[in-house]
């Protein structure tokens, strides 16, 4: 190289040197801006773009503007600024970025920068260099750089606060340990009141977890192979706190992977689940306690859904049904039952889901195994939110006997009730017959007998000798008032038997009649409303009413100790109504259920062999009431038609 090249060389070093010097300067400055305490973004530009001008050649003349998003920081007069060199760059987050710098308008002054020897500023025909050009981009990166590392740091930092905020507040313990030194990483804090131990005592030995486990258990945790434990596990296991205490705890693991894809660390969460095993364990008591109550139950039990489908049936079906167990439960209660029964079945099971506390008893007929069909009593209870059942529970009996006997009893009572129809009809007529013939016959005999005697009494009184006939006359005035006593008696006899005012002027007058004899006989004073006259009953229905109001004066006489009695008739809708009330001591809870007395059991009887009732109340102290009930003749016809039989 000549020495007029050289020269001219180190004149050029000598020029550049001082920008070389501003440039590193400026980088110096730029990396320990960006690599010192995190003031903010907005802070950490304003510091930046402060020291951008004095790394350009020009630097009183040079004004600069840095963004971030929408942040920025500018030096004075950027708005004004020319020439604008500029190097853009994206952040990892996507937010747009770059550095800017330009000149203000005018000339630098001759004391900064290079100039050529024609005295003008040495930028040539392009005002930046490719050096300030190389240095705006490297500032760009440079601070791409350190924004992209904050804001990695933010974000780790974040999910830091994020982690220990969930794995501190968490009742679950979370773990991690290293696969490569076997280190325990991290335990939450929950790990202190599960295992009752200090988290330090952990992390300074791993032995301090292995003998918490329980003995019967630690083999089988310590057992779990590694591969597992790296492919991710579930373990249920027990453990001692070192106050004694036993808890269950669930744990289960995953594997960690770092960016190659190896397996290097394992996290997990171990949770507390004693509550839960100990109501598992109760559940499962309740089960077989529940299994055990139904396998022993003379009863059958089935266990069905609210759609009829049986799930359980108990080992004492085949004696009720036919079936085994396994035979019924591919069965539907709905399709077992009887057509008839159905909708009874469906309504109850309908009121069973809407009010759960209830129990339902009833009555159906299922089919047998042979294809009878057999009348079932079953109590239903709805257990479908109890988690030991989770079903309809059915205690069911066969009854097909009892409701056999019940229908022979049912026709045995009716036969019994139509004889004692019969013999109370035989009976009044029979009275009657009896009363005509001692009214027409014996009443007439007497009568006459009575007449003979008053002829020869008015025969003897014209004899001569009254002396001596003064004794037979005697005995005949005898005979004569022991015939008027006997001939009263008759009538009495005649009338109790059968009151010809009853078949004479009807129910009314012979309630009346009845009423006024039995004052004469008992100074009881008797208080009578009986106006209505278009009663609406038939002989036999009159006729019950007159034997029931007798039955209850004989009863007031005997029990009541009353010294007056009211009665009422009148007509209550399509009935007629007759009461009875008496202002004596009043009837018990014993004698008002009449299982002992006679009388009152055959005015209940007599009523209801018309289609009536009778129903008697009353209280200590207060008296009686007797009220009698009778459906009309024309009611009791409707009825009649309506159903094709005799009502009445």
């Amino acid at each position: 190289m000549s020495p007029d090249m050289v020269e001219k060389e180190n004149r050029k070093l000598l020029r550049d040197f001082p920008e070389l010097v501003k440039e590193l300067t400026a980088l110096h400055a730029a990396t320990r801006i960006l690599q010192g305490e995190w003031k903010g973004t907005k802070a950490m530009l304003a510091e930046l773009v402060a020291i951008v001008p004095s790394a350009i050649q020009y630097p009183e003349a040079t004004v600069a503007r840095i963004r971030v998003g929408e942040i920025e920081a500018a030096t004075p007069k950027f708005e004004s600024a020319s020439s604008i060199l500029s190097a853009e760059f994206t952040t990892a987050d996507g937010q747009p970025g770059s550095i800017e710098i330009g000149f203000t308008e005018g000339d630098p002054s001759e004391a900064e920068g290079p100039w050529s020897p024609s005295g003008q500023p040495a930028w040539g025909g392009e005002r930046f260099s490719s050096k300030e050009r190389d240095l705006i981009q490297t500032l760009g990166d440079m601070l791409r750089k350190a924004y992209d590392r904050r804001q990695a740091e933010m974000t780790l930092r974040e999910s830091e606060r994020r982690f220990r905020q969930l794995t501190e507040n968490i009742p679950e313990v979370f773990w991690m340990r290293s696969l490569d030194t076997d280190e325990i990483l991290y335990v939450s804090p929950a790990y202190e009141i599960v295992w009752g131990r200090t988290r330090q005592s952990l992390y300074s030995s791993r032995q301090t977890f292995v003998d918490s486990i329980h003995p019967e258990d630690r083999q089988r945790v310590l057992a779990c192979p590694e591969e597992r434990r790296q492919q991710g596990f579930q373990l249920e296991y027990r453990i001692i706190r070192p106050d004694g205490q036993l808890r269950w705890i669930w744990d289960r693991g995953f594997p960690i992977e770092d960016e190659t894809g190896r397996v290097y660390r394992v996290a997990g969460f171990a949770e507390d689940i004693t509550e839960r095993k100990l109501a598992e364990e109760k559940l499962r008591s309740r089960e077989q306690h529940f299994r055990a109550l139904i396998e022993k139950s003379s009863d059958a039990v089935a266990l069905f859904g609210p759609d009829g489908a049986i799930k359980y049936a108990s080992p004492s079906t085949p004696q009720v049904l036919g079936f085994t167990p396994e035979e019924l439960i591919r069965f539907n209660a709905f399709h077992l039952i009887h057509p008839d029964d159905k909708a009874l079945l469906e309504r109850n099971m309908s009121e069973l889901v809407k009010y759960p506390e209830v129990s339902i008893t009833m009555e159906a007929r299922l089919r047998h195994k042979d294809g009878s069909w057999r009348w079932l009593e079953g109590t239903l209870r709805n257990l479908l939110d109890e988690a030991s059942v989770g079903a309809i529970v059915n205690n069911y009996r066969d009854i097909t006997g009892r409701k056999q006997a019940e229908k022979q009893l049912q026709g045995t009572t009716e036969d019994l009730r139509a004889l004692s129809e019969n013999i109370l009809s035989a009976r009044e007529q029979e009275g009657a017959r009896i009363a005509r013939e001692i009214h027409d016959e014996l009443g007439s005999a007497l009568t006459s007998l009575k007449w003979d005697l008053e002829g020869i009494d008015k025969i003897l009184s014209t004899a001569s000798d009254q002396c001596q006939l003064s004794p037979l006359r005697r005995k005949i005035e005898e005979m004569s008032r022991l015939m008027d006593t006997t001939i009263n008696v008759v009538r009495r006899i005649a009338s109790e038997l059968r009151p010809s005012v009853l078949d004479d002027l009807g129910l009314g007058e012979a309630l009346e009649w009845q009423a006024q004899q039995f004052q004469e006989r008992t100074g009881i004073i008797c208080i009578s409303d009986c106006s209505l006259h278009d009663l609406d009953l038939t002989q036999e229905q009159a006729t019950a009413v007159f034997r029931i109001f007798q039955e209850a004066l004989t009863n007031i006489l005997r029990h009541a100790h009353a010294t007056h009695v009211r009665f009422v008739m009148q007509k209550d809708g399509e009935e007629f109504l007759l009461t009875i009330t008496d202002n004596g001591r009043g009837i018990t809870n014993e004698e008002k259920s009449g299982q002992r007395s006679l009388g009152l059991l055959g005015m209940r009887e007599r009523a209801y062999l018309i289609g009536g009732t009778v129903d008697i109340s009353g209280s200590k102290g207060k008296g009686t009431l007797v009220t009698i009930r009778v459906r009309s003749s024309a009611q009791a016809n409707k009825e009649r038609r309506a159903h094709g039989r005799n009502v009445i």
